[in-house]
């Protein structure tokens, strides 16, 4: 039940109709029915594994709380061969299996990947990642465990978040889970706006702009200056895709009256690699900074240590989006990147003046589009001949390609997506700030503006929402 169609919408004229009837612990048992309900309509199988995880930490928190020394280490052990293990068996066995034969027929021992069939859970690598910073939080004694059944699966299960995050921290969403049993319902009419914005900017301009990112799953019978405009269509549409289920999810929290954090803050505003991973997909960022790159070690042990630790956390950062090669060459090319940043960094120790900061932000807008070709391409073989192509521009194909769209009638609608990238690009350098904090802005506005706001964008997302739009890109992560 995807936050676009028709039945997510009569759920939610259901679900607030009774939320706003009910009050205390019955309030907070029909939130957890309601968000069992959202997932299980995915598929009602998986409904038990998730319930497993939440039962699992529940309790392993409990006695990690109660342990000493090797026996806490023990438990501790418990919850992450637990989570881990289910994500790594439905998430990348086929993957690995495949990569293992792959491997024995080069060495001259043919053999076929066995066909395991495996279905992977909607939204299994948010939830692990959330459910395993709670476990560690506890174990690391910077969290109390939580005590309340019911607030712990609200927090792993809370429905806005559930399939594709923000990934929470315990420390923020545990307290307003709790709250919901407990406290007055406040909801937060700001929403509104966040959901709006957020279903336009999935349906008219994601879904709308999906047609023409297709030259990157074949990138050697592509144009290069077709495959050019693929990559800078794919690098919007994945974050007004994403950015835009955010949006949703965090304006359905602010009618429940929870706040959850912002997941994109400008990304295409970076000036560097560190500055990126600060703006996009804030909430994996953080988790990975926290619960890999530093116990990695982090930036302690010298130069050479750092790099490193930088790496591993991309490589795996590149593994979490798929189980595929080109998601860990995307990995690699970002660690890469910040391995480069801070080696010259450390080596120049340069000031650049202010009038430098477009140059680094165009400068690095390009070499992130670099890697959207990586991460979009579908082997490690196309990603090889998209990078070829956009590295290597032919200009004298350029006419060629134009010409094409001239016989097919394309070129209106790409003059038309090219001029919205380019001010959706600006509308990011100029205003450098987060969906949550732009609303907050409008919400301050007289009511008339603001309402006008709100149902211009929900209009304009149906109306240009096509007949069959595309599921959310990162569903499949």
């Amino acid at each position: 039940m995807s936050f676009t169609t028709i039945s997510f919408l009569t759920f939610c004229l259901i679900f607030f109709a009774g939320y706003a009837l009910l009050r205390g612990r019955a309030r907070g048992c029909f939130l957890l029915l309601a968000s069992c309900y959202f997932y299980g309509s995915w598929d009602v199988r998986f409904l038990a594994l998730l319930l497993g995880s939440v039962f699992v930490d529940f309790w392993v928190a409990l006695a990690v709380a109660k342990a000493q020394g090797r026996r806490r280490r023990a438990l501790l052990s418990i919850s992450l061969a637990f989570n881990l293990g289910v994500l790594g068996f439905f998430k990348y066995a086929g993957f690995f299996a495949e990569s293992a034969a792959a491997a024995l027929s080069r060495l001259g021992w043919p053999v076929s990947a066995p066909e395991l069939g495996i279905v992977l859970p909607v939204g299994i690598s948010f939830y692990t990642f959330q459910t395993l910073a709670y476990t560690v939080n506890v174990y690391r004694g910077r969290l109390e465990p939580c005590r309340n059944l019911l607030d712990f699966a609200l927090y792993v299960m809370f429905f806005p978040q559930l399939v594709a995050g923000p990934i929470e921290r315990p420390e923020r969403l545990l307290p307003q889970m709790a709250a919901v049993s407990r406290a007055p319902w406040r909801p937060n009419f700001s929403g509104l706006v966040l959901i709006a914005s957020g279903l336009f900017k999935k349906l008219a301009l994601a879904d709308g702009v999906h047609a023409y990112v297709s030259p990157l799953s074949a990138p050697d019978s592509a144009y290069p200056a077709a495959l050019w405009f693929a990559t800078l269509a794919f690098a919007f549409q994945i974050y007004w895709d994403f950015s835009g289920y955010s949006d949703i999810a965090v304006g359905l929290a602010r009618l429940l009256g929870v706040e959850l954090m912002s997941n994109f803050r400008a990304p295409y505003a970076a000036t560097g690699p560190s500055d990126f991973w600060q703006r996009w997909h804030i909430s994996l960022s953080e988790w990975l900074r926290d619960y890999l790159y530093v116990p990695l070690g982090g930036n302690r042990g010298g130069p050479a240590r750092t790099y490193r630790n930088l790496m591993l956390t991309m490589l795996l950062g590149g593994l979490w989006h798929g189980a595929a090669w080109h998601f860990v060459l995307w990995g690699a090319y970002h660690g890469l990147l910040l391995v480069a940043a801070r080696a010259l960094s450390a080596k120049l120790e340069l000031t650049l003046p202010a009038w430098a900061r477009p140059l680094r932000v165009i400068g690095f807008f390009y070499l992130t589009c670099l890697g959207w070709a990586l991460f979009r391409a579908p082997t490690l073989a196309a990603c090889v001949g998209a990078w070829k192509k956009l590295l290597f521009f032919d200009g004298l194909e350029l006419g060629a390609w134009l010409e094409h769209l001239g016989a097919v009638h394309e070129l209106r609608p790409i003059a038309l997506w090219s001029c919205t990238f380019l001010a959706a690009w600006l509308l990011q350098v100029l205003r450098p700030e987060s969906s949550k904090e732009l609303a907050d802005r409008l919400w301050r506005w007289p009511a008339l503006p603001r309402a006008l706001v709100v149902a211009s964008l929900a209009y304009l997302a149906m109306l240009l929402a096509p007949l069959d739009p595309p599921d959310f890109i990162y569903f499949r992560f």
